[in-house]
Order: C-alpha cells, then structure tokens, then sequence
C-alpha cells in the first residue's frame, strides 16, 4: 500500500512540474511578444520621420544594412529554432528596415538630383 502513495505522490509532482513548466513558458511566451511588438513599433518612428520631413541626411545607411543583415540572421535561426515568435518578430522588423531603407535612398538620390539641377540652372544664368 506504502508503494501505491509513493507512486500517487511522484505522480502528482510531475503533473504540478509539469503545470509550472507549463505556466512558466506561457509568461515567457508573453514576455517574448511584448518585447517583440515593443521592437516593432520602435521603428516606425524613424520611418515616420523621414516621410515628414522628406529628409534623410542624418540617417546611417551602413547601419541600416547591418540591422538588416541581423535580421535576415534572426530568421534563419528562428527557423532553425522552429520559434515563430522569433520569425515573426525579425520579418516584420525586415519589413519596416526595408521600407526605411528605400525611402532614405530615394530621399537621398532625389535631393541629390533636386541639387545638380539647381545648380545647373543657377550656372545657366
């Protein structure tokens, strides 16, 4: 009889382990998507910015191509992982670097135009 309690009581610990464990990754689970969502919305700014202003002059386009080189990186591990928070998290960061990216190059190539042009004409008078 001794026995069968012995085994109800391990029994028993496993199924509050397992609960634990269980209840452990839905927090960190949480976690991971307020962090992810908080990095999201952290670029938007920037790309906002830009789009305002019509300016990107003080945008570091090396910077830009490391952080979405990371990214790319990012994903490739999260697949290696199978952790789609990870995926999720770092495609839709590549969209928005991607997205800043084009717009900081073509403000940079249209004013850079805008200002041969004008000096152009300025030199024509």
């Amino acid at each position: 009889m001794k026995s069968v309690y012995i085994y109800e009581f391990k029994h028993k610990i496993y199924i509050h382990y397992f609960l634990l464990m269980n209840n452990l990754s839905n927090h960190t689970n949480i976690i991971g998507f307020a962090a992810g969502v908080i990095l999201i919305i952290s670029y938007i700014p920037q790309l906002i910015k830009i789009i305002y202003t019509k300016s990107a002059k003080d945008i570091s386009l090396p910077m830009y191509f490391l952080i979405l080189a990371s990214e790319i990186l990012w994903v490739a591990y999260g697949f290696l992982q199978k952790d789609i928070q990870i995926i999720w998290v770092n495609i839709s960061c590549i969209v928005i670097t991607l997205c800043i990216l084009v717009v900081t190059i073509f403000t940079k190539y249209k004013n850079t135009i805008h200002k041969t042009t004008l000096e152009d004409t300025l030199d024509g008078i």
